[in-house]
């Protein structure tokens, strides 16, 4: 066995090596770390090659083949009035493969290290190891190190932040959106057949998702650079926001009663879901492959269906949404909830997205105070079918599309109660399952005020979140 410079033709067995730890950690802390990745990739490999103060060091067997690394980086302690200056060498990454275990080459490695540290003038050499990977403490333990300091996470609320910023831009359009629809006459009209007491409701202001598009679009654009993972949860927002938009737009000012055809909007949203699915396969290189519920932290891969999946997942969440925005402040209320959920988990897997969580839940917030009953104005389609598109991409992008079913559980149940109506009555020669769909309509004509579905409707999803917490 042989222990030098990593060399370019080292990198693929490098990237096989990279997948055996990252699995480890996946198996240690399946809430951070992502199964089936890597920490680098091949042209990141190549760079660091290059620079001098990242030196990776391989083991090498006869064949000259790679059967372990070491990443290491020099570094010096930042001027201090209270410390004197030194070099240190920190150990980012050290691997032995699986299969060659047990041939005493993480010892050679790291005792190479060693000498390569002292070589270079380095005080000490420094590594950190996460809490719960046993087989690597008692490695280094046995290796003479001893534990310099151990950190503590916390949640980073500064990311309450985003969340006051949304709100004050969604409740500062109130005042401005509202007259401006008004005198545009993009009033909500209501249905004859439908709920008697929802007559009254017409002449309010509908499209009033155009405040909650605009709160979440600047706050987003604001955290972008620094978050540039927000950009595929936004483009599906703002993407079915502008779909919603067009519908609105047919409906109520050019007085289209369908507003858009179902071919035409059903084509859009695939275009959209298209566009998404190449994004975060091909770009971000998230994996298709979803958390389970109360799994323990295990993955399901479906290979190549796990694509018309998320066409499904995508499309059925944005219309259950749509479905669901049919009383003063449902729609709001239920999603707020999911979107706090989703936030909660994307801050404490750091994964990137929290901006956007955030501004949703204070867009939502901010909404609500117009959308409460008596509301205002209605989100319309611009609306729920935005936050539609936000469920389903967010959950996309922290793996977790299965937990729709438990978060989104109202959305689920409200586009089923339409399927089950219309298939009753068309299977009956005109008789109804519900008494009117979407369920929300049921429980109204059975007795329920609008207050009371609402509340209990937003109940049944504040548990579901609780449980959906309880699943990771």
């Amino acid at each position: 066995m042989i222990i030098r410079k990593a060399e370019e033709k080292d990198i693929p067995r490098i990237i096989e090596l990279l997948g055996q730890v990252l699995q480890i950690h996946a198996d240690i802390r399946p809430d951070i770390f992502i199964p089936g990745t890597t920490k680098y990739t091949v042209s990141e490999l190549t760079e660091l090659l290059e620079k001098e103060e990242k030196p990776i060091y391989v083991a090498v067997n006869e064949e000259d083949v790679c059967v372990g690394y070491a990443f290491c980086q020099l570094q010096e302690q930042p001027f201090s009035t209270n410390m004197v200056p030194f070099k240190s060498l920190f150990i980012d990454d050290l691997c032995v493969d699986q299969q060659a275990r047990g041939q005493h080459i993480g010892e050679s490695l790291f005792e190479y290290v060693k000498n390569e540290a002292k070589r270079m003038g380095c005080y000490e050499v420094t590594l950190n190891v996460w809490a719960g990977n046993t087989s690597a403490e008692k490695f280094y333990e046995k290796m003479g190190m001893k534990t310099k300091e151990r950190q503590r996470c916390i949640m980073d609320f500064t990311m309450v932040i985003p969340v006051l910023i949304a709100f004050v831009l969604s409740v500062a359009a109130g005042p401005v959106v509202i007259p401006v629809l008004r005198r545009l006459k993009m009033d909500q009209t209501e249905r004859e057949d439908g709920v008697k007491s929802h007559l009254k409701k017409a002449g309010t202001p509908t499209m009033g998702g155009v405040m909650i598009l605009f709160a979440i679009a600047v706050t987003s654009l604001i955290y972008v650079r620094e978050y540039p993972k927000v950009i595929p949860v936004l483009f599906v927002t703002i993407g079915f926001g502008l779909v919603g938009f067009l519908d609105d737009y047919l409906k109520v000012v050019l007085h289209r009663s369908d507003g858009l055809m179902p071919m035409q909007k059903m084509a859009l949203q695939i275009v959209i879901t298209a566009i998404f699915a190449f994004y975060i396969v091909k770009v971000a290189k998230i994996p298709l492959t979803m958390l389970i519920p109360f799994s323990g932290g295990k993955y399901l891969n479906i290979g190549w269906f796990a694509i018309p999946v998320l066409f499904i997942a995508v499309i059925g969440t944005v219309n259950g949404v749509n479905f669901t925005d049919g009383l003063d402040g449902l729609a709001s209320s239920v999603t707020v909830l999911v979107a706090t959920f989703f936030t909660v988990v994307a801050i404490g897997t750091k994964s990137g997205i929290e901006p956007i969580t955030c501004a949703v839940v204070g867009a939502l917030l901010g909404f609500l105070l117009f959308n409460v009953y008596p509301a205002s104005v209605f989100m319309g389609d611009t609306g729920s079918l935005a936050l539609g598109g936000f469920v389903a991409s967010t959950a996309y992008m922290l793996q977790m599309p299965l937990f729709i079913i438990i978060v989104g559980l109202i959305y689920l149940v409200e586009v089923l109660s339409v399927m089950i109506q219309v298939t009753y009555f068309k299977k009956t020669g005109g008789k109804r399952f519900f008494k009117m769909a979407p369920i929300h309509h049921h429980f109204e004509l059975c007795g329920w005020s609008e207050t009371r579905v609402v509340a209990v409707f937003s109940i049944v999803t504040a548990i579901l979140c609780l449980v959906a917490l309880l699943a990771l």
